[in-house]
C-alpha cells in the first residue's frame, strides 16, 4: 500500500530532503509549492519572478524601474520614460513625478515644463521653532540685469504681473543686484511700474501715476486726505547754517525754469531771472504808464466764510504784464461722470474709479 505523503498537518518528513540552502538565485526551472485556495500546486520560479519585474536584484543590467540595496531606494535607475505617482484618500495625483517632462507636480497631473513644480493649493513654509525658512533664486548669470528669479502671476494662462530679481551691474564681483515690479494692463503685456536699484534708489517707469488713497487719475501725483492734523508733503531740510539751499527745482526739456529754496527763517519761489538768458534789454520806454494799467483791488475769497479782505489783483485784468497770468476768462472744463459732494465740489474725475477704489457700488 503507498504511503500518504500530504497530511492536514503539513508533509511528511521524507517529502523534503536535504538540509542544504540555496547559495545563489532559484533556476528558472526550479519550483515551489503553493496553496491556491487549499488546493497545492507546483510553479515555476521563472513566474515567481515575472511578478516581481522591475525590481533590480543587481545581479544583471536588465531594465529596472526600482532598486533596492543595503544604502539607497533608487525609482527608475536607467533613465526611462517612466512617472512615478502617489495618491492620497481622494486624490489620485498626491505627487507625481513625469519622465517625459522631467516635471514635478503636487496635488495635480503634472505640467509640460522641464525641470517644472506643479502644485494645486496653497504653500505654506511653517517653522514651530525660532527659526525662519527662506526661498533662495542663485543663478550664476553673466551680464548685468539677468534674470536670477521671478514669482509670476498668471490670469487663466495669461501673465498679468511679476516681481524679478536680477543681476546688478557688477559682473566682475556679481554682488549686486536690483528688484522689478511688472503689471499688464488689459490686452497689453507686462511693463515696468518701478523697481528697486542696487544702490536703494526707487525708479518709477516712465507711465507710472502715483495715487495715496486715491486712483491717480489725470495727475502723476496724487494725495487724497483730510489734512486736518497732518500735512500733505514735508520738505526738510536737516542742514544749518543760513544760505539758501534747493528744496525743488523744475526743468523744462532738461534746463532749470525754477526751484523752490529756504534759508532758516524764509522761503523764496524763484523763476529764471538771468540777465544771460535775455536779449533786446532796453529801458527806454514808460515803466510809469505801464504801471498805472495794473488795477490793484480789494476782494474776498468766495469760500472764505468769514469774508475777510484781502489785497491783490483779477486775474484777467493784468493786462499790463501778460506773463503773470495764465488760463482765459470764464474758461470751462467739460467732465463727464465724476463724483461731487452736496456743495458741488468735484470729488472724484471718474465715478467707475471712484467706486472701485472706495468698494461702492456703481
Amino acid at each position: 500500500m503507498s504511503q500518504t505523503k500530504i497530511k492536514a498537518g503539513g508533509f511528511d518528513v521524507d517529502v523534503i530532503t536535504g538540509t542544504d540552502a540555496l547559495t545563489s538565485a532559484p533556476a528558472s526551472t526550479d519550483e515551489f509549492l503553493i496553496s491556491d485556495a487549499g488546493v497545492l500546486k507546483r510553479i515555476d520560479a521563472s513566474l515567481v519572478a515575472t511578478s516581481f519585474a522591475g525590481i533590480d536584484d543587481q545581479s544583471s543590467s536588465n531594465d529596472d524601474q526600482l532598486t533596492i540595496t543595503d544604502t539607497a531606494v533608487i525609482i527608475n535607475e536607467d533613465s526611462d520614460s517612466i512617472d512615478f505617482r502617489v495618491e492620497s484618500n481622494g486624490n489620485a495625483n498626491m505627487l507625481v513625478v513625469d519622465g517625459s517632462t522631467d516635471c514635478v507636480a503636487i496635488g495635480q497631473a503634472a505640467g509640460d515644463s522641464n525641470f517644472e513644480l506643479d502644485i494645486a493649493g496653497d504653500v505654506r513654509l511653517f517653522n514651530s521653532g525660532d527659526g525662519f525658512e527662506t526661498i533662495d533664486f542663485d543663478s550664476n548669470r553673466g551680464s548685468a540685469g539677468d534674470f536670477l528669479g521671478d514669482i509670476t502671476g498668471k490670469w487663466n494662462g495669461t501673465e498679468v504681473a511679476r516681481i524679478s530679481l536680477r543681476a546688478g551691474t557688477d559682473t566682475s564681483n556679481k554682488d549686486d543686484g536690483a528688484i522689478h515690479f511688472e503689471t499688464s494692463e488689459s490686452g497689453g503685456s507686462l511693463g515696468e511700474s518701478f523697481k528697486i536699484l542696487p544702490n536703494k534708489d526707487i525708479q518709477l517707469g516712465g507711465n507710472t501715476n502715483i495715487g495715496i488713497n486715491v486712483t491717480p487719475g489725470d495727475a502723476k501725483f496724487v494725495i487724497s486726505e483730510a489734512f486736518a492734523n497732518i500735512a500733505g508733503i514735508i520738505s526738510n531740510d536737516g542742514s544749518s547754517g543760513g544760505s539758501g539751499e534747493t528744496h525743488h527745482i523744475f526743468k523744462r526739456n532738461n534746463s532749470s525754469v525754477g526751484s523752490i529754496s529756504a534759508t532758516n527763517s524764509s522761503t523764496s519761489f524763484n523763476t529764471s531771472s538771468d540777465y544771460r538768458l535775455k536779449e533786446n534789454v532796453t529801458y527806454d520806454w514808460d515803466a510809469t504808464t505801464r504801471l498805472k494799467q495794473l488795477k490793484p483791488a480789494r476782494f474776498n475769497w468766495i469760500k472764505d466764510d468769514t469774508n475777510t479782505l484781502v489785497d491783490g489783483f483779477i486775474a484777467h485784468e493784468v493786462t499790463a504784464v501778460p506773463e503773470a497770468i495764465m488760463g482765459t476768462k470764464d474758461a470751462t472744463e467739460t467732465k463727464n461722470n465724476v463724483v461731487l459732494d452736496s456743495y458741488g465740489n468735484m470729488l472724484h474725475h471718474s465715478i467707475t474709479d471712484y467706486c472701485t477704489t472706495t468698494n461702492r457700488p456703481e
